[in-house]
């Protein structure tokens, strides 16, 4: 689990408000691939359809999406919620 948050963070690029934007984006994957599981999708499915809508500048948060959905995927099903991509999100703003 280390491992992945560690790079995840390493995308992240060391100015603050760029790194909070990345950060939200982070999140929002989170909650994306967390929805996708809740709804029975299983985790190849889930980051293709999420990778799916990633195109143009978000494009570079692509490499991410297995990383994040190996994460979500060994989450309680009691946790799969918005609320997981906010906890992520604040857990990498807090670096």
């Amino acid at each position: 689990m280390r491992f992945v948050l560690v790079t995840c963070f390493a995308l992240l690029p060391a100015a603050g408000m760029a790194a909070n934007a990345d950060c939200a984006v982070l999140g929002d994957i989170v909650t994306s691939v967390a929805l996708e599981r809740a709804g029975g999708a299983e985790m190849n499915d889930a980051m293709i359809a999420v990778a799916e809508s990633y195109t143009g500048d978000k494009e570079r948060f692509v490499p991410a999406i297995p990383l994040l959905a190996d994460w979500v995927y060994t989450l309680p099903e009691d946790q799969l919620t918005a609320e997981a991509g906010t906890a992520y999100q604040k857990a990498c703003e807090a670096q």
